[in-house]
């Protein structure tokens, strides 16, 4: 230990504060081991923890159970927080209004400055992050929060409920989406010496949390900060984003996330068939014809389907057909027998029926509520019940 100096003790016992080995400190109180490029200090209770060596090759401290010690765990927590308002402030710089596309293919910038009513949409295979503010992703009933610990990454393309639930002119809601490049998510896959086990996660829902850290956040930093130099993103942003699906790869999802980039896997197969139903929703369509579309028997498809998506096909394409019902409904002024029609409903009783039972109200009285919130004139709705009176049998 001679000239060894002092080593920042990583709090060998939990209430009691860090402390400073010197290299005589007496032997009925430490035991040091060396060990390459660290210590391990043993305290006369038997409670064992990595120390951190100072200078040139300091390296990070860890308990024997993999956790960090106190001086580390502040030290990273100030630096995540610090990358969190970098990422903050440069969504503020290039993001004014609620919503917006940027010059990186598939990242778009969001801004609110108040909490928003839910909102029905299909979410495609991408990683959500909010670094300030919060918002709920719901699915089938499950509730995602999605803040500043943790980000949210969607499989497959799923109708999800998302709603910003903490906003406000003092503390603006700022997050950012990310589409997958899966050719080049494809690549990085290829290139690492991936050995985590696929197993049990091949049926894992389509979306799932992950802590959004350090690891996270440096690559998200460095590719926003390209919206200020754009002569550098066409060379730029595939690096960051190829440093972003390294670190994805290699955290908790990895198992998940990899088969978005592995041709044949479940979860690419599911992805066709999801592809297909959001753009034929309206079109008629056999389980079988899904299946094959998949490369799966009728009850494989089935099984790994719901798994992944938590809706069964049928279940799923009823939610596509009422989400854009829902839009046309309220945005675009249509009756309500074109808009049954046009999502392939047989008639319009048939569609009342399902779009009560999923929102709890019926069409005419869903889009008269939302016209007296927006404080719209409600009389359309009273020549569209005329209209329809006539018009039915």
């Amino acid at each position: 230990m001679a000239g060894v100096g002092r080593v920042l003790c990583a709090q060998y016992r939990p209430a009691k504060k860090a402390a400073l080995l010197e290299p005589d400190m007496s032997r009925s109180r430490r035991a040091a081991l060396w060990l390459p490029g660290l210590f391990l200090a043993q305290s006369y209770r038997s409670d064992a923890v990595w120390l951190c060596a100072q200078g040139a090759n300091a390296i990070r401290c860890r308990k024997l159970d993999g956790r960090k010690c106190a001086a580390c765990a502040v030290e990273d927590k100030m630096n995540e927080d610090r990358l969190r308002q970098n990422l903050a402030d440069l969504i503020a710089r290039h993001c004014q209004q609620a919503k917006r596309p940027t010059l990186i293919d598939g990242l778009t910038l969001y801004c609110a400055r108040k909490p928003a009513m839910p909102v029905q949409t299909v979410y495609n295979p991408r990683l959500c992050v909010v670094v300030q503010g919060a918002k709920n992703i719901g699915l089938d009933g499950h509730d995602y929060r999605v803040d500043a610990q943790n980000c949210l990454a969607v499989m497959v393309d799923l109708p999800v409920t998302a709603a910003i639930t903490d906003a406000s002119d003092d503390s603006p809601h700022y997050a950012l989406s990310l589409e997958f490049d899966r050719s080049l998510l494809a690549a990085v896959f290829m290139e690492m010496a991936y050995s985590k086990p696929l197993g049990e996660t091949q049926q894992k829902p389509g979306l799932a949390r992950t802590p959004l850290d350090e690891n996270i956040l440096e690559p998200l930093v460095r590719l926003v900060s390209l919206l200020s130099k754009p002569e550098d993103i066409g060379f730029m942003a595939p690096l960051a984003l190829r440093e972003l699906y390294y670190r994805l790869l290699r955290g908790a999802q990895g198992p998940l996330l990899c088969q978005i980039a592995m041709q044949g896997s479940y979860l690419t197969r599911v992805g066709l068939a999801t592809g297909w139903l959001r753009e034929h929703y309206a079109e008629p369509v056999q389980i079988e014809e899904l299946a094959r579309l998949a490369g799966m028997g009728r009850t494989t498809f089935h099984r790994y389907f719901r798994a992944i998506t938590s809706f069964t096909p049928l279940q799923y394409r009823t939610h596509l057909r009422l989400q854009e019902a829902r839009r046309r409904l309220m945005t675009e002024g249509e009756d309500i027998s074109t808009i049954a029609f046009a999502m392939g409903y047989d008639s319009p009783s048939q569609f009342t029926r399902e779009y009560r039972k999923t929102y709890g109200t019926a069409p005419r009285q869903d889009r008269a509520e939302f016209r007296k919130r927006a404080g719209l004139d409600a009389s359309a709705d009273a020549v569209e019940n005329r209209h329809e009176n006539r018009a039915l049998p």
